[in-house]
């Protein structure tokens, strides 16, 4: 394998890890409701906005995260997301009530609306047209995966620590993310 080849696999990588995050994150959370509950004294009908304001978020902004990924750079909207997202994450985690928590929901709803959307929109200028297919498959992949062990994920944390780690386990994943990124997609033309 060539460089070139290398750097575009590891950064297939550093994409890949992003959108994982976005769907990992969706079925994580679920997980630990009840602990986030217990925790916070939440009333269930102000608990279950923990899920709604994400959704709501996400999906009422990911065709203007298109918009703005086409309009100001592919790469540079996939930082853009990673520090949101991480700082929400962040926020999330250290959250002290469920109003606190529901708000920095609906900032991770807006991280993953460009996380869900850029990777996708980066493979074209990742990878020759005879390896698109292959690589845009090994995507959906990783973002099925991520939907599949988030409870098993989610479980297993606040099993062995608390659900704040369901939110604080982003921030050096979306480190590593921005690392194999940041080495590997300057030479993308997006």
């Amino acid at each position: 394998m060539n460089h070139r080849e290398l750097k575009k696999w590891i950064a297939f990588i550093g994409i890949g890890l992003a959108s994982f995050l976005g769907c990992i994150d969706f079925t994580i959370v679920n997980t630990v409701l009840p602990n986030i509950q217990t925790d916070l004294h939440a009333k269930v009908t102000l608990l279950q906005w923990v899920i709604t304001a994400f959704m709501l978020a996400l999906s009422a902004t990911m065709v203007m995260a298109g918009k703005f990924a086409d309009e100001y750079g592919r790469v540079r909207m996939l930082y853009v997301g990673l520090l949101i997202f991480g700082l929400a994450s962040l926020g999330a985690g250290l959250s002290t009530s469920v109003q606190m928590l529901i708000a920095f929901r609906v900032v991770q709803g807006l991280g993953v609306a460009i996380l869900y959307t850029v990777p996708i929109a980066l493979i074209p200028s990742l990878f020759p047209s005879e390896q698109r297919n292959r690589a845009m498959g090994l995507l959906i992949g990783i973002n099925g995966f991520g939907l599949a062990v988030g409870p098993v994920v989610g479980g297993l944390m606040v099993s062995v620590l608390s659900w704040h780690w369901v939110f604080l386990i982003n921030i050096p994943l979306i480190l590593a993310s921005a690392l194999l990124c940041c080495k590997t997609l300057p030479f993308a033309k997006s």
